[in-house]
């Protein structure tokens, strides 16, 4: 969408997008707390019949592989006024509801980000991958960690004890939570049209605050960087572990990921 990417001659259009954009991202910050929720959808390019009179097909061609899903929007529904359409939707992937790679992304707004080619990863480098849903820390998933890992310590697995201890409650383990980042990191971003994709490892990691038995916790993701590798390209995503209620995370992990696509 142009409100996030620069096209030469399209400065107004681009204004005008990102404003709405930042217009929604403001209302929903204001509106949270009220238990109200707002997103705005931005469609990609629509080939309506005025388009296609006034541009080449080289050019309509050019547009559409710059779109999240490698083509324009179909235009569906509502029929024709003065040459445009009334309704303007994407046909995307059935696996979710979302209309655009590009659709607004809000804070709190859980929806994965879909990458079909290289270029369209490299060109996300910074971008704010939003949050998944909340899942809560169960003891029995702590449990069977701690089986798993043969990491019994009382802090993770003996209620009664741990009520005396230092956090009033047991405690998932450091790398239970850094786990589970396998779990959000697919529910923030995802390719497709891969030959291959393989996980490389992870940078930074850190614990800065402990999870509690009963806990909410989510991820929140951000596209750090994305480089060429040969044929391949390599994108180091941080995910962030939230906990709710608390002003210091679970979890920080910068995640490093190859994917190959195809041609």
């Amino acid at each position: 969408m142009l409100g996030w990417r620069a096209q030469k001659g399209q400065a107004h259009y681009a204004a005008a997008k990102a404003g709405v954009m930042a217009l929604t991202r403001c209302s929903a910050v204001e509106a949270a707390e009220h238990g109200v929720r707002i997103n705005a959808v931005s469609p990609s390019i629509a080939l309506h019949e005025f388009l296609k009179k006034a541009s080449s097909e080289e050019l309509l061609a050019q547009l559409a592989s710059r779109e999240a899903f490698g083509r324009a929007a179909e235009v569906w529904g509502g029929g024709q006024r003065d040459g445009l359409p009334r309704q303007r939707l994407c046909v995307v992937h059935d696996r979710r509801s979302a209309v655009g790679q590009f659709a607004a992304r809000l804070r709190g707004v859980a929806m994965t980000m879909v990458f079909s080619s290289a270029e369209q990863l490299a060109a996300a480098e910074g971008q704010d991958l939003g949050t998944t849903d909340w899942i809560e820390i169960r003891q029995d998933r702590i449990d069977q960690f701690a089986d798993a890992t043969d990491d019994h310590q009382w802090i993770h697995v003996d209620p009664e004890r741990a009520k005396d201890g230092p956090f009033g409650a047991c405690i998932a383990h450091g790398y239970l939570t850094l786990a589970l980042a396998n779990l959000f990191l697919p529910q923030l971003i995802r390719a497709d049209n891969l030959k291959m994709g393989v996980n490389v490892g992870c940078d930074r990691v850190r614990f800065p605050a402990p999870v509690k038995v009963g806990s909410r916790i989510r991820g929140r993701g951000e596209i750090l960087k994305v480089e060429r590798i040969k044929d391949a390209v390599q994108s180091t995503v941080r995910v962030t572990i939230e906990i709710e209620g608390s002003e210091r995370p679970g979890c920080v992990v910068d995640t490093i990921s190859r994917y190959t696509f195809n041609d």
